[in-house]
């Protein structure tokens, strides 16, 4: 399932702009800890946020595997995992931990690294760090 991701050339994450500001949306698993939903296609993502209903203002977008390295080193460093096209019913009730990997073996798959091997360079500037537009 994340081996795909490498042959990807874009994502999509579901992501709201509010006041100069984007925020990426992140679900809970039953122990509190945040997944980051990525999805494969925009389709997927768009039924997520249909069938998930975030609230107002939640879209698909686009983004790079660089664009995704670089919210989670950055400003989404805290998200300890990732979930690859989550089904919108696996979200409420705590299965959501079995459909996801942990942010930095994600990282390593995103960006073409082999097991035990550092796969990660400078991924974005203090001043250049965000998601896509």
């Amino acid at each position: 399932m994340f081996s795909s991701v490498r042959t990807r050339r874009k994502l999509w994450l579901i992501v709201r702009h509010e006041m100069r500001q984007k925020d990426v949306l992140t679900v809970e698993d039953g122990d509190g800890e945040e997944i980051l939903p990525v999805f494969s296609f925009p389709e997927e993502a768009e039924m997520f946020v249909r069938l998930e209903e975030p609230g107002v203002g939640w879209s698909a977008v686009e983004a790079t595997p660089g664009e995704v390295a670089s919210a989670l080193c950055g400003p989404y460093a805290v998200i300890g995992k990732v979930a690859l096209d989550p089904p919108p019913a696996v979200c409420g009730d705590g299965v959501i931990r079995l459909v996801s990997l942990g942010r930095e073996a994600f990282l390593d798959v995103l960006l073409g690294g082999e097991k035990g091997t550092p796969s990660r360079r400078v991924l974005h500037r203090e001043d250049d760090v965000g998601l896509p537009a």
